[in-house]
């Protein structure tokens, strides 16, 4: 095991691997960023079959779980803020719904019956059932794969209308941040020597604080959450 460990990592650190990948950087992320702005621009130019074409082109990118954020920026350049929010928030939680309505239709069952002997699970399921909005606005926050957290709370006792609500407030906002960094990029690239223009930066004071945010106080609001959870299941059990 350690001998393959040692060639896996002498592989990874090996020239080739180094130059293929500062190839792929060099020239074929850019060109895959001009396909999908081409590629969008002539979505925009279709009318409502393109804006329904972008919808579940996002949708199902939300659905299997991949970062949208490449997207929705791309977006932002060629739709434009009104537009491109409309059809990035209608398709974002429409894919998140569409995996908690799979996950509660055809999976429930079988998660339930496989974690009845865990104790933090049967305590998370019964604080969502009781708070049913906090609750799954604080699950929207924790540091998960998107793909979890959509299909997860499906086996939840909570309502869809508290879910739908906690996916909007979630997914939202970072769709306005995305848009808004694929506007001002857009407007930056269609700039001219006689009209500059300078990327915005409270952008990317914004970008920054979100990575910030997502590091390291989504780790500790799920902390929290959880040890709270705990101490009130305690003191529930005190009153017995």
């Amino acid at each position: 095991g350690a001998a393959v460990l040692a060639a896996i990592v002498a592989a990874v650190r090996s020239d080739g691997v180094r130059a293929f990948y500062a190839a792929f950087r060099v020239e074929t992320l850019p060109r895959l960023r001009t396909e999908m702005i081409a590629a969008l621009a002539r979505m925009d130019g279709a009318g409502t079959a393109g804006a329904v074409a972008y919808m579940a082109f996002l949708g199902s990118v939300e659905v299997v779980g991949l970062p949208t954020a490449p997207i929705e920026t791309a977006a932002g350049m060629s739709f434009g803020l009104p537009k491109a929010l409309l059809v990035s928030g209608i398709a974002k939680v429409s894919g998140a719904l569409f995996v908690f309505w799979i996950g509660r239709c055809f999976l429930a069952d079988a998660v339930l019956s496989r974690t009845s002997d865990n104790e933090t699970f049967q305590l998370v399921r019964d604080e969502i059932g009781r708070h049913s909005l906090r609750s799954s606005v604080l699950w929207r926050l924790c540091p998960f794969p998107e793909l979890f957290k959509n299909a997860a709370i499906s086996v939840m006792p909570v309502p869809a209308w508290p879910v739908a609500t906690s996916m909007f407030l979630h997914l939202f906002p970072y769709s306005v941040l995305w848009t808004a960094v694929g506007v001002d990029a857009g407007a930056v690239l269609r700039a001219t020597e006689a009209e500059p223009r300078v990327p915005s930066v409270l952008l990317a004071k914004i970008v920054a604080a979100n990575v910030v945010f997502g590091v390291v106080f989504c780790p500790l609001i799920l902390a929290w959450w959880i040890r709270d959870i705990k101490r009130k299941a305690g003191e529930r059990r005190k009153h017995l």
